[in-house]
């Protein structure tokens, strides 16, 4: 019965058309002035935009209605911060991602910076995290 139940929502979107994102206005309103419909593949695409958002919408609510430090299920959401010129190779896509949920030193470095190179934000976390090494020295005790 749950399979069934589960089943349900994820064959809707051949009839209808979810919007999350405003942004997705332009895109629908030419479909329909174009062919009176919006293309199977845009309502998957913009089903799959609503449980993604919706995902990481149950991912703050069970983090903090939980409010533990190990739960049984971890949810994490990342945000999608900047789309980076190239991955670990020229050829290869990559972005760079920040924790939804929390402010962390690097989401606050990072998230400012221009378009970058995968090889590029790697050596600014190397710097980040070797001035934080030395900072750390500082305190340590040696009996």
């Amino acid at each position: 019965m749950d399979l069934l139940c589960l089943d349900l929502p994820l064959n809707l979107f051949k009839d209808v058309v979810v919007i999350s994102d405003v942004k997705d206005y332009e895109l629908i309103k030419e479909e329909i002035n174009n062919s009176d419909d919006v293309s199977y593949e845009t309502r998957k695409r913009l089903a799959g935009k609503v449980f993604n958002l919706t995902s990481a919408y149950d991912a703050a609510i069970s983090q903090f209605l939980l409010d533990e430090d190990f739960p049984e299920y971890l949810n994490i959401s990342y945000k999608k911060s900047m789309e980076m010129r190239y991955g670990e190779n020229s050829h290869q896509k990559a972005a760079y991602y920040t924790d939804n949920m929390s402010d962390g030193a690097m989401k606050k470095t990072l998230n400012n910076l221009m378009e970058k190179s995968f090889h590029t934000i790697i050596s600014e976390i190397w710097i980040l995290l070797g001035r934080l090494f030395q900072n750390l020295m500082k305190f340590v005790v040696v009996l």
